[in-house]
């Protein structure tokens, strides 16, 4: 409440207090984030790390992407504000590569070869894989506010107007993780996103699987604490994770 109200002085659309009252800046709420990331698998107790690997390769189309941390409804960022995966797997260790390998639907020729071979060079892989629920001013919708296929395509996968028929994440994705998965690095996926999606793909090739849900701007530095500074994901499910499209609606 005193954030809205904050918001609402900085904007005049309350009378002016008198005095006019100071307001702290914003909390960055890393230990909420924290709280809230989902630690689904951690076969052989990858997690947590014994010591910070030499060298790790972040990779997937949400590594490098703040927008997609952000979820529905979300204003503007100003300059400087919040942090990337990648850009907070880079505080903690000195050596870091990146490929994107893909994107939230669609396939980037030599994607998943590009992100192998940064993943066969690593110590260790941060997989970032989901979805996004960022607005752009071109983004098409039909008249029923659902998000269509023709003109430009909305840049979000997920939110208000954006239905799945596929609850398991989509075939570029799930590509780009057996090109990574084979290298035999171990793997840790990240998954960001605002609904639940059938993970058994990733489950079944990767080491360890953390839900990051919506972590917000200051969620690529909590994700990176999580996984290299011992900071233990303490978030439960609030909803079920179906396998697949077929055994909806969950009982």
């Amino acid at each position: 409440c005193r954030r809205v109200l904050a918001v609402k002085v900085r904007l005049g659309l309350l009378d002016p207090p008198q005095p006019t009252p100071s307001f702290p800046p914003p909390d960055p709420a890393t230990d909420l984030v924290r709280a809230t990331a989902v630690l689904l698998q951690n076969r052989g107790d990858l997690l947590p790390l014994a010591q910070v690997p030499r060298r790790v390769a972040v990779i997937g189309p949400n590594a490098d992407d703040l927008a997609s941390l952000l979820g529905d409804y979300v204003p503007p960022l100003a300059d400087g504000i919040g942090t990337t995966i990648l850009d907070g797997v880079r505080a903690f260790v000195g050596d870091v590569s990146h490929e994107r390998g893909c994107g939230l639907t669609a396939s980037i020729e030599g994607g998943p070869e590009r992100a192998a071979a940064a993943a066969a060079d690593a110590d260790l892989v941060v997989l970032v894989l989901g979805s996004s629920s960022v607005r752009g001013y071109g983004d098409d919708f039909q008249a029923n506010g659902a998000a269509s296929l023709g003109g430009e395509p909305p840049a979000a996968t997920t939110g208000e107007g954006f239905d799945a028929a596929e609850v398991e994440l989509p075939a570029a994705q799930r590509d780009l993780v057996d090109a990574v998965a084979a290298t035999g690095t171990p793997v840790v996926a990240v998954v960001v996103s605002g609904r639940p999606h059938g993970i058994g793909h990733v489950a079944a090739a990767c080491d360890a699987v953390l839900y990051a849900w919506y972590p917000g701007p200051t969620g690529g530095r909590a994700i990176a604490e999580i996984l290299f500074a011992g900071r233990e994901p303490v978030g439960r499910l609030p909803v079920s994770l179906p396998r697949r499209s077929a055994v909806l609606p969950v009982a």
